[in-house]
């Protein structure tokens, strides 16, 4: 959030290569949904593997998918908007 990796920089794996405009691009459009209410992990339509949570933001709902690697760091992050029920 805010355009800055660093509280989580250590969470990555040092493999994965996230350029800045990257972080601008996500800080953007997450930002643009106004304030985070809540993160919650769910199993529901979740890959092995993968970790899932639904993300409330003000305006718009989200699903999250997050992989990690053998030392329980960040190797894959996606996210999209949720479907509007």
């Amino acid at each position: 959030m805010n355009n800055d990796l660093s509280p989580v920089k250590g969470d990555i794996a040092p493999r994965v290569n996230i350029t800045r405009v990257q972080i601008a691009q996500a800080a953007d459009e997450l930002d643009a949904q106004g304030k985070l209410l809540s993160v919650k992990e769910t199993t529901t339509n979740c890959d092995a593997g993968w970790h899932c949570f639904d993300v409330k933001f003000e305006k718009r709902a989200y699903v999250e998918r997050m992989q990690l690697d053998e030392n329980g760091k960040v190797v894959r992050w996606q996210y999209h908007m949720a479907p509007q029920q």
